[in-house]
């Protein structure tokens, strides 16, 4: 069977590659975040036709019992829990307050505002969308050995395009519910299931390396890709611009018509 590489991430990413900075009181809490890379899933044949990207992003804070198969958001079936061999797997719900759900929504729905997709926290009743497993930890979806036993934070499924209807998983948990960690660890883990590539730019949602001093975002620069050093990308090219890439793929945001 043809397979085609999957994201199984952590947070925004690697061990020993990027640091994320919270408060606990008055100290300030150093987290490293924990690597985990590429796994083989099979490919979405069952559609019939080309993946197509989903416009709708459901952020899921309520959890979710999933089954086996090829990703699809609205069967709760997910390749990922298909991989780790399991027959159901139940995800716990968010575990922070209605306030810090929100603003990590919020936050995500920011960080896509240029795009022709929309983010929600209601399960929609359209039959296209992506569903984003918000909360718990990763248990028996971590198997430990990409990354040497230590935390999961996040896990997607990629390929070299979109997958669509896919189901992607945020351990908001492990994270502590922080707003900017989790907001930044989700919108990573999307763009991987609309099929973007890790880069080596510091101020890129998509990237492993230690931050910049701004605030990260899709970058619209032609940089490399890569974990702890420079490789081709995904796509068999050199570099990647993440925000033209999911520009060509979902359009730009339509702009609200001006009265006469």
């Amino acid at each position: 069977m043809r397979a085609l590489v999957l994201g199984l991430l952590a947070a925004l990413v690697f061990a020993g590659s990027f640091w994320f900075f919270a408060s606990r009181g008055d100290e300030i809490v150093e987290f490293v975040a924990d690597r985990a890379d590429r796994l083989r899933v099979p490919v979405q044949k069952a559609l019939g036709h080309e993946p197509r990207p989903s416009r709708i992003i459901y952020l899921n804070r309520e959890g979710a019992t999933l089954g086996p198969g090829s990703d699809d958001a609205r069967k709760n079936r997910s390749s990922i829990i298909e991989m780790r061999g399991l027959a159901t797997h139940t995800l716990d719900a968010f575990g922070g307050s209605k306030k810090t759900f929100e603003s990590i929504a919020a936050c995500v729905a920011e960080n896509f505002a240029a795009y022709d997709v929309q983010v929600v926290t209601s399960r929609p009743v359209t039959d296209d969308y992506m569903m984003v497993m918000l909360g718990d930890r990763a248990g028996p979806l971590d198997d430990g050995k990409l990354h040497e036993g230590k935390h999961l934070y996040g896990l997607s499924p990629a390929t070299r395009g979109p997958i669509e209807r896919a189901i992607v998983y945020v351990f908001a948990t492990e994270l502590r519910n922080h707003v900017k960690h989790t907001c930044e660890t989700t919108s990573h883990e999307i763009a991987h299931a609309y099929g973007l590539d890790h880069t080596r730019e510091c101020s890129d949602l998509m990237s492993y390396e230690k931050p910049c001093k701004t605030r990260r975002v899709f970058a619209d620069k032609d940089v490399p890709c890569g974990e702890d050093e420079d490789r081709n990308c995904d796509r068999g090219t050199a570099t990647q611009n993440s925000h033209q890439l999911l520009l060509g793929l979902l359009g730009p945001r339509p702009t609200a018509a001006t009265a006469p």
